[in-house]
């Protein structure tokens, strides 16, 4: 095969898919959310209060000659309410990523299986659908929910455009529904728009004619783009929180498939729009909003936004670790 006649080329061992989920080799993969240091500017709106602007990571796997045993994966784009890039003001707003080491070799050395490991567990979406745009703005923005690949996997962020035509299919990645959890703290609403006009966060205003209000979230730690087809969300009320998603934990360890008595997560789930549970109406809405958009209540099951079934791959478990232990 193409990957044995590279290996052999390099000198290196080949590893088979088997061998690529065995305890061997996930138990030297480690993962982390890290602090991403370089964003690019997509699109920005407002100014001073009234300011909103959306990032993307840049760079993602530029290795230095230092570090090179490391593979970073995006779950969407970030917001800021302002012009300053991620992290600038408040390192508490940082645009997060996810960071899997392999341990196996030297971070002199690249790793033979973290590539092949991220695109199994980490996919791409299998396509994206556009949920909103606005022309209403000095740059037009079009938004998009990834559709993931298997039930197995959701989406807990978004990706933008400034064109009609969808990002590159590996804008973003895909996160294993075992990895997610609900979020612990409310996100905090960065931005309101409506067709007729925009307004900063809790500002939105509001004209007789006005067809839709939207608004912009930003997720705690991951800070990722959050979009939701209202203006406001009422975290009172039991069962909103939990509609967002993220990953269980910041710093974790890989523990292979095995046949433990855990709880099995519940499949047949849509988590899309940065990480919201929501349903399309097929009879379209008006105004920006590519139909009217609804909040799921968490016991609803059945769509046709993430691929059918289940996707095989025995994905690893994960389990807390701590920032006491080495690395």
């Amino acid at each position: 095969s193409p990957c044995r006649q590279m290996h052999a080329q390099r000198g290196t061992a080949y590893i088979s898919d088997a061998q690529l989920f065995s305890p061997e080799v996930l138990s030297k993969v480690k993962g982390k959310a890290q602090a991403h240091g370089s964003f690019r500017k997509v699109w920005s709106a407002g100014e001073g209060k009234e300011a909103v602007s959306v990032w993307e990571a840049d760079g993602l796997n530029k290795h230095s000659n230092f570090i090179r045993n490391r593979q970073r994966v995006t779950f969407g784009v970030f917001v800021t309410d302002g012009t300053d890039p991620p992290g600038k003001r408040d390192e508490n707003e940082s645009g997060r990523v996810l960071e899997l080491t392999d341990n196996s070799v030297s971070p002199l050395a690249s790793s033979s299986v973290l590539s092949r490991l991220c695109d199994k567990i980490l996919p791409v979406p299998v396509r994206y659908r556009e949920i909103w745009s606005t022309t209403h703005t000095k740059t037009p923005l079009y938004i998009w929910a990834a559709v993931p690949p298997s039930q197995d996997f959701i989406s807990i962020g978004v990706a933008v455009t400034t064109t009609p035509a969808p990002p590159p299919q590996d804008a973003i990645r895909c996160l294993p529904l075992k990895w997610a959890a609900a979020l612990r703290h409310a996100p905090r609403k960065v931005w309101v728009h409506t067709a007729t006009g925009m307004g900063a966060a809790g500002q939105g205003r509001r004209g007789p004619n006005v067809s839709s209000t939207v608004s912009f979230w930003r997720t705690p730690f991951f800070n990722l783009l959050s979009f939701v087809a209202a203006p406001e969300l009422d975290f009172s009320q039991r069962g909103v929180l939990e509609k967002f998603r993220e990953v269980k934990f910041g710093r974790f360890l890989l523990i292979p498939e095995g046949d433990d008595k855990d709880e099995k997560e519940k499949k047949g789930s849509s988590w899309l729009m940065g990480g919201m549970k929501l349903k399309q109406d097929s009879k379209g809405g008006k105004g920006d909003v590519k139909g009217q958009v609804d909040l799921m209540s968490a016991d609803q099951e059945g769509s046709e936004e993430t691929g059918k079934g289940s996707s095989g791959i025995p994905i690893p478990k994960i389990v807390e670790r701590k920032a006491s232990m080495a690395g």
